[in-house]
């Protein structure tokens, strides 16, 4: 076979294979919006194609203090661009947000990237501190406890093996972290969560947001193990 047609082969095949990917990733969304619709319909939530008013909350909440420390150079600088399949209402008596967004994220200062992002926020009582929990390991727990601004170990050995805690008021995540709050946590194998002013989020997986309202359960019952005067 000459250089010319294998050269045209390999062209035909790699558009094909393009062609068939991109459709595959259509039909995803479509299913994915699909479903959402379906959930919207059964609880009473309202959906938006788009709405951009949430980027100003978005570009609000990555003003408070980073949640996850980076301890060799800048941190990330994350910018919201669009607000797109917006998924609003209440559950249990919260008011909660599910927005995908197409946000750019620059590592360095040579490298800005796009990604889809999608976030499931739950509407706090009050403002409160910045507050991370999340999954780790036995050792870089203690690492970032030792040389990490705002990590530290709780002092419940089984607790501190799992997760990483951050947070620059620490006795605000001790009032949050109470013995009823970790054993929750390790009971359930929870994710993990995170405070930002007035929204609680967590580490939902995409496969896990199928289920909206179980992702939302989830959030809810946190919220009911943790003290009340936390938000008083």
């Amino acid at each position: 076979m000459s250089p010319f047609w294998a050269v045209a082969i390999a062209l035909v095949g790699s558009v094909l294979l393009t062609g068939v990917l991109v459709g595959l990733a259509l039909r995803a969304r479509r299913g994915e919006r699909a479903e959402l619709l379906r959930q919207v319909r059964e609880h009473g939530w309202e959906f938006r194609g788009r709405d951009d008013r949430w980027v100003g909350v978005h570009h609000e909440l990555e003003r408070h203090v980073p949640l996850e420390p980076v301890l060799l150079g800048p941190q990330p600088v994350v910018r919201a661009r669009r607000a797109k399949d917006v998924l609003t209402g209440e559950h249990r008596g919260r008011r909660f947000a599910l927005i995908r967004f197409a946000v750019t994220r620059r590592e360095n200062t040579s490298r800005t990237r796009w990604v889809d992002e999608r976030d499931l926020w739950v509407r706090l009582p009050a403002p409160r501190p910045t507050l991370r929990v999340a999954r780790g390991t036995a050792l870089s727990n203690r690492i970032n406890a030792a040389i990490a601004p705002g990590a530290f170990l709780l002092g419940c050995p089984e607790f501190d093996r799992e997760y990483q805690v951050t947070c620059f008021d620490e006795a605000f995540a001790r009032a949050v972290l109470t013995p009823e709050v970790v054993a929750h946590l390790l009971g359930t194998g929870h994710r993990g969560f995170w405070v930002r002013g007035s929204w609680l989020g967590g580490f939902p997986s995409y496969r896990e947001l199928r289920d909206v309202a179980g992702v939302l359960d989830a959030c809810c019952d946190l919220l009911d193990t943790i003290p009340r005067h936390v938000w008083s």
